[in-house]
């Protein structure tokens, strides 16, 4: 089940938004559970932790739309936002908060229901997938989510996840073909990063979930800019 929440100061806005929602569910065939908040304090104060996806009203009365989105970036990085709003002088700001697009008013149901589609598509997506490799005469299984990055000293690949370190004997090559589209990216001749645990860009690199600092090439440092606003804002 989707979980949604719907933050707008206008109730009719609440209320479609929700029956939208509601049709799409009928029609796609997928459970979505949804909650209505009037005012960007009570999102912040009654949000649920497990929610995915937020449909938020840019101009609010109160805390606005903006810094709601400000203030939960801080502790639910990986929430799909999609701001609901008739005021697109706010794109940079959106951007800055990863913003995944905008619903524009008077609202209609089919770009609703597109951006819905589409954001789940990202969440499946960044939920990850089962890595095999093969090493020492036994096969070990990752979950993508848990692989801050791939290391290559010599003939030796060291998979650094949230838990420790791995050594394989495989090209590091093999192991960019197996998680493609996965969301990783080769940085480096000597790395290959999970573009869900960079934390920081910096002059010298990349600083990762863990705090260690990955060496990015400087040729490929714009195609990764392109490949990581992708990944954190989907099709915005």
């Amino acid at each position: 089940m989707w979980k949604v929440a719907i933050c707008d100061d206008e109730s009719i806005i609440r209320q479609q938004l929700f029956l939208y929602i509601k049709n799409l569910e009928r029609e796609w065939g997928e459970p979505f559970s949804v909650a209505c908040f009037a005012s960007g304090e009570q999102l912040l104060e009654g949000m649920a932790p497990d929610t995915q996806i937020l449909l938020l009203d840019i101009q609010m009365d109160g805390v606005s739309g903006m810094e709601t989105a400000r203030k939960l970036r801080e502790t639910y990085p990986d929430l799909c936002l999609i701001f609901v709003t008739t005021m697109t002088q706010f794109a940079l700001e959106a951007f800055d908060v990863h913003a995944f697009g905008f619903v524009p008013k008077p609202l209609l149901y089919e770009p609703v229901a597109k951006l819905l589609r589409e954001a789940v598509g990202t969440l499946r997506d960044r939920a990850g997938a089962s890595l095999a490799l093969k090493g020492n005469d036994q096969v070990v299984v990752f979950h993508t989510n848990d692989i801050l990055y791939f290391e290559v000293y010599g003939r030796i690949v060291n998979v650094v996840t949230v838990t420790g370190t791995k050594e394989f004997q495989i090209p590091l090559k093999k192991v960019e073909e197996q998680v493609e589209g996965m969301g990783f990216f080769r940085c480096h001749k000597s790395y290959l990063v999970n573009c869900r645990h960079v934390k920081q860009i910096n002059p010298k690199g990349l600083v990762m979930s863990n705090g260690a600092e990955v060496t990015l090439s400087k040729h490929r440092r714009n195609e990764f800019y392109a490949v990581f606003s992708r990944y954190v804002r989907g099709p915005l």
